[in-house]
């Protein structure tokens, strides 16, 4: 099937697909069992459980934590405009929330998925030192969203630009002239289905015209770095640990007793 500008029907098919099958969208040119050179969280695992309750309204800025990119096993150059200013943590380039349990991460410049082959660009991530993919563990734009007094609030948005157009605060637009772009947060993958968008002459503005050279996206985006995992649940103290456990017990007691009478 020839390809279209558009985000058309088999690349969402495609898409739906390989997501039901536990597989990321990291090439439309692969079959869903070639997609294994990107990790698939499906956010079931026991050891991928996010046990920790997110804060609704996240402090950053007053109250946040500023990271180095050297603790998340990053470089200074991964980041437009690198910052750990404790006097303007609202443009820092790593803050953890007052609580410790999400992080936010500013305009980290991603680089290309692995094994894309002639289909170069189709999907973006960043990895640490270690070779883990820093975008696991997202949220997605939406999360959280509340309203207030007639406004609405989105405290986990968040944005994609391009090298080119970060500096006067452009963002990538979305639908055909910005590739049709979509973030899978399971994977940590910024994936375009129509990479040759920023080529084909559908974007035409050379600052969002993404590219595998000199115009990489820039993300920010908000993540969970709160306690993980279903080990977690079971700790001998306090807390809302050890409250899951007495409602545990507390059922299996009521269970037993339906079944004595």
């Amino acid at each position: 099937m020839t390809d279209t500008s558009i985000f058309d029907t088999g690349e969402k098919v495609d898409v739906l697909l390989k997501a039901a099958f536990g597989f990321p969208s990291a090439s439309e040119k692969r079959a869903w069992y070639e997609e294994t050179a990107v990790k698939y969280n499906t956010y079931v695992n026991g050891e991928d459980v996010l046990v920790e309750t997110i804060p609704l309204i996240p402090d950053f800025d007053n109250n946040g934590i500023v990271r180095t990119a050297e603790e998340l096993g990053l470089n200074t150059n991964d980041f437009y405009n690198y910052s750990i200013d404790e006097t303007s943590k609202s443009t820092c380039s790593i803050v953890d929330d007052s609580s410790g349990i999400v992080r936010r991460i500013r305009h980290i410049i991603l680089e290309e998925t692995p094994q894309l082959g002639t289909d170069a660009g189709a999907s973006w991530y960043k990895l640490d030192s270690s070779g883990n993919n820093v975008l696991i563990d997202s949220f997605q734009f939406n999360f959280k969203q509340y309203s207030s007094g007639g406004v609405v609030y989105t405290p986990y948005g968040y944005s994609v630009t391009t090298q080119n157009a970060v500096s006067d605060g452009s963002l990538l637009p979305g639908g055909r002239k910005g590739g049709n772009w979509f973030i899978d947060i399971k994977s940590g993958l910024l994936f375009f289905p129509d990479f040759n968008n920023f080529s084909n002459g559908t974007q035409t503005d050379s600052k969002f015209q993404v590219n595998t050279t000199n115009n990489k996206p820039i993300l920010t985006i908000y993540k969970y770095v709160g306690k993980k995992g279903v080990t977690k649940l079971t700790t001998s103290g306090g807390g809302a640990s050890s409250d899951a456990v007495v409602k545990l017990e507390t059922l299996e007691t009521i269970s037993r007793m339906g079944n004595e009478d």
